[in-house]
């Protein structure tokens, strides 16, 4: 993915702590559940030496530039392994279009 836009940084440290935040909250979840790990648990001493190296910026996106990459370079076997993974794990979509792309490298 290419994306095109403006940046603007944000160097305060209420952005800088909102973005670390969310980011956390969010990973800290989906591996944890509810045993996630939360920001109010660190000392705040720790807390500000970190903000102190992170940079938070958001981009204000005027273009999207994408491609489609679904191993096309990968052995038969491999591929057709990434295939049958993807239909096994109700990805039936993304399974049905690499057996496609299988069959153009066939024939190809």
């Amino acid at each position: 993915m290419h994306v095109y836009g403006t940046i603007y940084y944000q160097d305060d440290d209420k952005s800088k702590l909102a973005v670390v935040g969310k980011l956390m909250k969010k990973m800290e979840e989906r591996t944890h559940g509810e045993n996630a790990w939360q920001m109010a648990d660190a000392p705040k001493d720790y807390l500000n030496a970190m903000l102190e190296n992170i940079i938070a910026f958001r981009i204000e996106i005027t273009r999207i530039l994408g491609k489609s990459k679904m191993s096309q370079n990968r052995e038969t076997v491999d591929f057709e392994n990434v295939a049958r993974v993807l239909a096994e794990r109700g990805s039936a979509h993304m399974a049905a279009r690499m057996n496609q792309i299988s069959e153009t490298r066939e024939k190809g």
